[in-house]
């Protein structure tokens, strides 16, 4: 299984929560699907004065860190809680261990940007635990087509490029090339154990970037395609998700997560019948689009009820059904209180244009709106099309509005690799735009 060139690359999708949010805080299920906006990570031999060292860069966040890799705190890892190989996933630990974060203390102490050092934190936490101090000495360089910060998994497919990097590495993962899946997996929703390594190891490293993560960022990241989850502990893999075409505006607004889950408790208290009622709404809508989107399965766990599969349709008319369940999902969310004006805007400039349908993702407050294209749209040519969406760019990413739209894909594959047939230096790299990394090998995923 051993990784016998000098460089490759790793790259993970971030993702957006497509129904449920809010309501997800009252054990009621939602659907988060990855979106072809993607964390690439590639890994080189370090060279120069850093030939003996391990680096980090990631540009992103005003990172780059060096330290010997003689010099960590090897000792401190305890033998059981190291990597057992991929037929032995109940070995892979749950919980941090306190004794090797106070011996990666001194290591970061003067980092003093909390983004810095969480991700510093993350990536020798799973050094220590997946590799060895034998292994040559590595520099590792992040770029991502992601906003950070904005609820889009950008730190779970941090984690996800750590662990499958690392994996492989140390010749603990294959390829996905040399991957063999048998025909019953092929034919189930279940994860192969490649997945299952891979995330079991990101999630460790999600623990030390957010402390308490839930798994889903980590899992869409690493399975691809979207997943149903419900608390305390469901989560159902959605793998033949179609791909749609989505825009993703971020308004560049903050919000405080927990000032907007707040907000609906407080709602829910003062107008129980009403907001209860707005919340299993947004249950059924979540349940429907489910439904749709895995029409041929049903959830299996018992705390996740029973849908009706619906009668058999065509995809496209599917995806329609699909984008109006946006619109409805949108609009639930609109009279909890946790829209905001610039959120406004998107939907109404989408809808003035007739493009397609808008909805808050995440908590709301601001932060992000996603808008589903239509489907197949027999008024509109190509070109009418086209030029409506350069209305809506124009209308919105400008320096009076000053929003940021993605052109993007929900939906798609999970944790990918790419062998490098040219070498490419680091400062090459620094330099790639979003063609160029999606274009910097031919990728493979696995499955």
């Amino acid at each position: 299984m051993t990784v016998n060139i000098d460089q490759f690359v790793v790259s993970a999708p971030g993702k957006v929560i497509l129904f449920g949010e809010h309501a997800a805080v009252y054990n009621k299920p939602a659907i988060a699907a990855a979106i072809a906006l993607r964390t690439y990570m590639l890994v080189v031999p370090s060279q120069g004065s850093d030939a003996a060292n391990l680096v980090l860069e990631f540009p992103s966040i005003n990172l780059r860190f060096s330290y010997p890799v003689a010099d960590l705190p090897w000792d401190a890892v305890k033998p059981q809680n190291k990597a057992a190989g991929i037929n032995n996933l109940a070995a892979i630990p749950t919980e941090l261990d306190e004794e090797v974060l106070k011996a990666l203390e001194p290591l970061l102490k003067d980092l003093k940007n909390t983004f810095q050092h969480v991700a510093v934190l993350a990536f020798f936490y799973l050094y220590l635990h997946l590799c060895t101090p034998d292994m040559p000495a590595r520099t590792f360089v992040t770029q991502s087509t992601l906003p950070v910060g904005a609820g889009l998994g950008s730190s779970a497919t941090f984690a996800v490029c750590l662990s499958s990097a690392l994996l492989l590495l140390s010749s603990q993962l294959s390829t996905p090339r040399a991957q063999r899946v048998s025909a019953d997996l092929e034919a189930s929703d279940k994860a192969s154990p490649e997945h299952d390594y891979i995330n079991g190891w990101a999630f460790i490293g999600e623990k030390c970037l957010h402390g308490n993560p839930s798994g889903i960022d980590n899992t869409v990241a690493c399975q691809g395609g979207a997943v149903l989850f419900q608390r305390p502990n469901t989560l159902v893999p959605i793998r033949e998700f179609p791909e749609l075409k989505l825009l993703l505006t971020n308004t560049k607004h903050p919000r405080r997560t927990a000032d907007l889950v707040a907000r609906v408790g407080e709602l829910v208290r003062t107008f129980s019948k009403g907001t209860v009622s707005i919340l299993d709404a947004i249950e059924h809508v979540t349940r429907e689009a489910f439904e749709l989107l895995a029409p041929t399965k049903k959830p299996t766990a018992t705390n996740v009820q029973e849908v009706t599969l619906r009668v058999e349709m065509s995809p496209d008319e599917a995806a329609k059904r699909l984008i109006e369940l946006v619109r409805i999902n949108h609009g639930l969310l609109v009279s909890l209180g946790v829209s905001h004006p610039k959120l406004e805007k998107i939907r109404a400039v989408g809808d003035e244009l007739g493009i397609g349908e808008t909805k808050l993702t995440g908590a709301g407050g601001g932060g992000c709106a996603i808008t589903l294209l239509h489907v197949d749209d027999d008024v509109d040519s190509a070109a009418d099309q086209a030029a409506k969406l350069a209305q809506f760019h124009a209308r919105l990413v400008n320096d009076k509005v000053g929003f940021e739209i993605f052109d993007t894909i929900l939906g798609g594959p999970g944790v990918g690799y790419g062998e490098l047939v040219q070498p490419i230096t680091v400062s090459e790299f620094h330099a790639y735009n979003r063609a160029q990394l999606e274009g910097i090998s031919a990728w493979q995923y696995w499955k």
